[in-house]
């Protein structure tokens, strides 16, 4: 089945040819592209440091929202194995980007993860020489896991989940992917139906543990009042004035949280809202969207460093890892992802500040935060903008209500922390090459 595979993805990568020459006239995907192949693998060290190092713990992460998971598991790394190298990937340009940013001091190298063809699979693996391998969150390929079982390598896959799209999905691919699946020394997943999903797989039961979200040990956030005041005067906005974020928008959301933002100026007129869509690429035709809408709107990035107001309607984003801080001074925060089905994003960023939380019916790829976040109070549930505009009135205008509703959010994401410390237990007993105790919950 693996030398089917592999002949599968050989002759998609020849059918593709035409269109990915035609992508590489641009500068990121010619870089992604080269560094995926396996022809250039370091962002910080060249091969051959790579090579000569003890052999290091591989942290890899998907994209953005992955690559911020990772960054606990990072720290507490370099706590409790100070002497040995870590080295992290991602997949993507934007997340590479990320890891950039936060990891360029805690990591001693950063790479692009190959592509799953055999050869660039063996070049960056051969180089870089893992003791172990930690995944985080998806980012599963047939021929990286089965070349590093070969090779004795331990591979883990930790905040794992599965939702039940991908679980079908998976299903379909049989005997094969069940292999696969089965191949990781052990799956720190983030819920009791994700271990269920997992071993419906196929993955033994004393390779699956339900070690809980790491997106709940992310920092959090009992901001004072001097430094929320410094956060809007870095921004420019003034103390009185209440904002709504929208965070990780995808196409349609913009349209519906204007046309509610609008209808809540005539009775909030100093309203301003953010707009932080999940792909910054977009900044641009949304700002123009809104400016139609005869609004006065602005970039985020393009506000002067003396403007002690911003006199926008709208500041619309475009640059990446400036979400969570927006979160900070927002009012009411609103999770992107959720009234269209892309199946939501983080609401933990906007829970970590004690902010206000509202989301979309879709919010399958965080259903048990989702779920844990509405149950205790903490996030409203809306599913047209007649109940977004509802859900938005109610909590700007009652400033009681509106705290009680971030109060439990917070409280939420507070006792729910603790699995970057299970987490750390499967490293270790990989680290030390011990076997699961059979146990598949720490509960």
């Amino acid at each position: 089945m693996l030398l089917l595979y592999n002949i599968a993805m050989m002759f998609t990568a020849l059918m593709a040819l035409p269109y990915l020459m035609m992508t590489l006239v641009q500068p990121k995907r010619r870089a992604t592209f080269i560094h995926r192949l396996g022809w250039r693998i370091g962002q910080k060290y060249s091969p051959d440091t790579f090579m000569h190092r003890k052999q290091p713990i591989w942290v890899h992460a998907l994209s953005v929202g992955e690559v911020l998971s990772a960054e606990p598991i990072i720290d507490r790394l370099r706590e409790k194995f100070p002497n040995q190298p870590v080295v992290f990937s991602a997949s993507t340009h934007s997340g590479m980007n990320t890891a950039q940013r936060i990891f360029a001091d805690r990591v001693d190298g950063l790479l692009y993860y190959p592509y799953d063809l055999l050869f660039s699979v063996k070049q960056v693996v051969n180089q870089v020489q893992p003791k172990l391998v930690v995944i985080v969150e998806t980012d599963v390929w047939p021929n990286f896991q089965m070349y590093l079982r070969r090779r004795g390598i331990p591979v883990l896959l930790v905040n794992a989940r599965l939702s039940a799209g991908s679980f079908k999905g998976y299903r379909l691919l049989g005997r094969f992917y069940r292999r696969v699946m089965a191949s990781f020394h052990s799956i720190g997943v983030q819920s009791e139906p994700d271990a269920a999903r997992f071993l419906c797989l196929g993955v033994p039961e004393h390779k699956i543990f339900v070690t809980g979200n790491i997106k709940f040990d992310q920092k959090g956030s009992d901001l004072t009042t001097t430094e929320l005041e410094r956060i809007r005067s870095d921004i420019g906005i003034a103390a009185p004035r209440p904002v709504i974020v929208l965070g990780s928008t995808h196409r349609g959301e913009e349209t519906i949280g204007v046309e509610v933002f609008q209808k809540l100026k005539q009775r909030f007129e100093n309203l301003l809202l953010i707009v932080a869509p999940r792909d910054p690429g977009r900044a641009g035709g949304i700002a123009q969207q809104l400016r139609e809408s005869a609004l006065a709107v602005g970039f985020l990035s393009a506000l002067k460093l003396d403007e002690t107001e911003v006199r926008y309607d709208v500041l619309v984003v475009n640059t990446i890892g400036i979400l969570r801080k927006l979160y900070a001074l927002a009012d009411v925060a609103f999770i992107g992802g959720s009234l269209v089905p892309e199946g939501g994003h983080n609401p933990l960023e906007a829970a970590a500040f004690g902010k206000a939380v509202v989301f979309g019916p879709d919010m399958s790829d965080f259903a048990d935060v989702a779920r844990k976040l509405t149950l205790s109070g903490g996030a409203l549930c809306v599913h047209d903008s007649r109940e977004l505009y509802q859900a938005f009135y109610e909590l700007l205008a009652d400033k009681q209500h509106r705290r009680q509703v971030g109060k439990h959010a917070f409280l939420v994401f507070r006792e729910n922390q603790g699995a970057v410390d299970k987490t750390m237990d499967l490293i270790r007993q990989a680290f030390e090459k011990e076997s699961p105790d059979g146990a598949r919950s720490f509960r």
